[in-house]
């Protein structure tokens, strides 16, 4: 056998090589799956991690693993009758090797269109979520793709042509939430010899080879240009990634660190104490915030913040107050000295649970369960109450227009603002006045079309204010304890 040839069942090229094989940390994680879904497109990396996972199955508890395959294919559709030949490819392998298999079929070309983002993201987005749901509807179960070395040295150099910090130039992680990637230390070459010694059929994709995909103009370009300087870059880039690696868990180590110092609770931090926290740190402290919530709180976890969205975090903390969207229904509010991050049900749930619509003559006749709610002399209110604490809760009955209605927000709601002299869309008016994220779709409003003359918390916002010297009745509005 050759020297640079692996031997079978493994991926070793020689027991000297110092980047060899999968490791314990993907190992261990196998033996405590019941479940794997085994990314296969069909080409070689593929086949190769399909063929190593099924003899490590087949061994079964003499290495301590009791794992059932579960094969998932997308077809993109991308590529005509090739798309259904690798299809066809990879169903008759998983008929040959009774494993179960779980197809998705996705035109990737219009939901890039609909979505308006890049064919690679869309495709890679849609792979993820077809093996998350797999992930879910199979209790235990873990994510295996066939990421190779050669990919991770790929990934880091469009990351560096994107501007990246730290974390982006370290390549494609092993393992993250449910995926592991057992190929990430060995190169294509690798599991091409694999495949070669191992007599495993695989199909080649045509797209491979095209220039109109960023990826591929790295593999073609840039890749070949290294090999000449360095034959074994490959392994050089190996060593540089856990090197890097390292020092990316160190940093995370002293972020958590002061993180624990910031905590005000769960999900509630110091803004002080992070003020004074170097950049760098600072930084890592945002990304293992937003890191460490999503993992836990949102299904289908394969998100990385941003860079631009780890700056502006750190403008707001600057500021000291700010909201941004972090991801869909995801937010971070910093505000009163402190920095929250929460998750909020995303808008139509939000409507369907709170929506209401009450014209006012029903409002009258009908008792509401949640409000307390009459129309009552102003002159006689006035006696008995001091106005100051019951601002926002009235309103000039006589002013309100005809049919008005009491209710929740709703899409196209506009506050027009008397004394400015100016008119605001509802969820800017909510931004200016500070009101929580989590709470805007509960409010009560008073409106006539999307014409919003009350709103609860905050009172009358146009047109119905109350005039010492001219209102006789008032609306009174007050949310039952």
């Amino acid at each position: 056998m050759r020297e640079d040839a692996p031997c079978k069942n493994c991926f070793h090229k020689d027991k000297n090589d110092d980047f060899f094989h999968v490791s314990e940390e993907c190992l261990s994680l196998l033996r405590k799956a019941k479940h794997v879904i085994v990314g296969v497109s069909g080409g070689a990396d593929s086949m190769a991690l399909l063929h190593y996972l099924y003899s490590l199955s087949k061994k079964g508890n003499n290495l301590g693993f009791n794992f059932k395959i579960i094969v998932a294919h997308v077809n993109h559709l991308l590529r005509g009758d090739e798309s259904f030949r690798d299809e066809n490819f990879v169903r008759k392998v998983c008929e040959k090797l009774d494993v179960r298999l779980e197809i998705l079929r996705e035109n990737v070309k219009e939901k890039s269109k609909e979505e308006k983002k890049g064919i690679e993201e869309t495709a890679r987005l849609v792979r993820y979520d077809f093996f998350y749901k797999l992930c879910k509807k199979n209790k235990s179960s873990l994510i295996a793709t066939a990421h190779t070395l050669t990919d991770a040295i790929e990934t880091m150099f469009l990351n560096l042509t994107r501007g990246s910090g730290l974390s982006g130039l370290c390549g494609i992680p092993e393992y993250r939430d449910k995926v592991i990637r057992p190929l990430i230390s060995i190169t294509k070459q690798d599991t091409e010899n694999y495949c070669k010694v191992n007599n495993i059929d695989y199909v080649y994709d045509s797209s491979n080879g095209s220039l109109e995909y960023k990826r591929n103009l790295i593999r073609h370009r840039v890749l070949p240009v290294l090999k000449d300087v360095n034959p074994r870059y490959e392994q050089a880039f190996g060593r540089t990634f856990r090197l890097l690696k390292e020092d990316s868990k160190c940093l995370d180590f002293l972020a958590k660190e002061e993180l624990k110092k910031s905590k005000v609770d769960g999900k509630v931090y110091d803004l002080n104490t992070l003020k004074i926290l170097p950049k760098a740190i600072l930084s890592r402290c945002m990304r293992v915030v937003v890191s460490d919530f999503l993992r836990k709180n949102c299904e289908n976890y394969d998100f990385m913040p941003e860079y631009l969205q780890i700056n502006l975090i750190m403008d707001y903390i600057k500021k000291g107050r700010g909201t941004l969207t972090i991801a869909k229904g995801v937010y971070i509010k910093i505000f009163d000295d402190n920095l929250t991050i929460f998750k909020s049900e995303n808008v139509s749930n939000k409507n369907k649970e709170h929506s209401f619509s009450v014209p006012i003559a029903d409002l009258l006749t009908h008792p509401q369960d949640k409000f307390i709610i009459s129309v009552v002399d102003f002159e006689n209110f006035r006696k008995g109450h001091d106005l100051r604490n019951f601002s926002k809760k009235i309103l000039d009955y006589d002013l309100i227009p005809k049919g008005s209605v009491f209710r929740s927000r709703d899409s196209g709601d506009v506050v027009s603002l008397p004394f400015r002299n100016v008119k605001k869309t509802i969820k800017k008016f909510f931004n200016e006045e500070k009101v929580p994220t989590d709470k805007r779709y509960s409010l009560a409003l008073i409106a006539n079309k999307n014409n919003v003359f009350w709103i609860e918390d905050i009172g009358t916002v146009s047109d119905c204010f109350v005039d010492e010297s001219v209102t006789k009745k008032i609306l009174y509005i007050e949310r039952r304890n």
